[in-house]
């Protein structure tokens, strides 16, 4: 029984990854070096009420050995909205000023 549990509990969480990461949409992706760039936007698209989160991966052969803070040691930066958001962010983004 307890068998039985532990596979709909397994199964519950995949069914929710797979759930979140497909509400996605990717509108924004740079290098880890202009990760100051990549942060301005994402707080331009929350402080005009977007849905949006800001995802970073390591560049190759540092993946798994912590969290990096260094943008040199990133291998991109990404900003992903909320798929119902995407047609705004990019209107927003294409109007983007620094």
């Amino acid at each position: 029984m307890n068998y039985l549990l532990l596979v709909a509990v397994v199964a519950v969480g995949i069914y929710l990854y797979w759930s979140d990461k497909k509400n996605w949409e990717l509108v924004y992706e740079t290098s880890g070096h202009a990760m100051k760039e990549a942060q301005a936007m994402f707080s331009y698209l929350n402080r005009h009420g977007l849905k949006c989160r800001l995802k970073t991966s390591p560049a190759r052969g540092f993946g798994g050995t912590g969290v990096f803070t260094h943008p040199s040691l990133l291998a991109s930066v990404k900003i992903e909205v909320h798929k119902k958001d995407v047609e705004r962010a990019l209107n927003l983004l294409a109007d983007y000023q620094q």
